[in-house]
């Protein structure tokens, strides 16, 4: 079995050790205390990202990008609160009442849409607007969008049609990524699906190009391999072609 293989490797479990303590000293620091402090910033600044959750996040991340973070992930759910009865799983996943303008209800009686709101509804799609126009506005105004690639990314999309519970499901057939930042030439529109959003017609591009043009983006040399722990090599970004249109 492997398992010998790698209780045999003791460097690799050195090497986790110093995973632990990097990311203990991050948790622990003064400069990640300082940057998760909201307090510290204008109201000025808050009411552009807005004051609910999603603001509070986006913002965070910024700080976080100035404090010298490397890789942000902005994941947002809005929790459960007075303002969001019935909100406890707020996701983008709306199989049912996917333009309902409140909550979806709390009984799962459709499709597993319980627990969310309308994407109209403020804490959805309204909060996201506004959260992420600020985002990228202040990256700008501070200097830092210039070395930083933000990407609004999701894992697939949604069915082109409603279905029987007023919901869209899962589709991989066409979705959007946006990209900002670190030299992406601004104002394009860059490939073309049919008039349904059902199927992309023209400049389609793949996840594989996607995570390739990340990696172009922060100049790695994807024809040299990681190696494992044991020496197994593991090529990354090389089924893909950066997308070119971004450069």
């Amino acid at each position: 079995m492997h398992c010998q293989e790698f209780i045999a490797d003791k460097s690799s479990l050195h090497g986790m050790d110093r995973f632990y303590e990097q990311a203990f000293n991050s948790l622990t620091s003064q400069e990640v205390s300082h940057a998760f402090n909201l307090s510290a910033e204008s109201d000025k600044t808050r009411e552009e990202y807005g004051h609910g959750h999603r603001g509070s996040c986006y913002l965070l991340g910024r700080r976080l990008l100035e404090a010298g973070v490397r890789f942000v992930t902005v994941d947002v759910r809005w929790p459960l609160t007075k303002e969001t009865p019935g909100g406890f799983n707020l996701n983008w996943d709306h199989h049912d009442l996917i333009y309902t303008p409140e909550s979806c209800g709390t009984v799962r009686d459709k499709a597993g849409g319980e627990g969310r709101y309308g994407i109209g509804h403020w804490v959805m799609m309204g909060s996201t607007d506004q959260a992420f126009a600020a985002l990228i506005s202040d990256l700008d105004d501070r200097g830092l969008l210039d070395e930083t690639l933000v990407c609004f990314i999701s894992e697939f999309g949604r069915t082109p049609r409603l279905n029987k519970f007023a919901g869209r499901d899962h589709w991989t057939n066409a979705y959007s990524i946006a990209f900002a930042g670190d030299g992406v030439p601004g104002g394009q529109i860059i490939g073309e699906s049919d008039r349904d959003g059902g199927y992309v017609i023209s400049h389609g591009y793949t996840p594989e190009d996607y995570a390739t043009t990340v990696y172009e983006k922060l100049g790695l040399d994807r024809a040299k391999p990681l190696y494992t722990s044991t020496n197994r090599p593991v090529y990354f970004g090389h089924l893909g072609h950066p997308i070119s249109e971004l450069f």
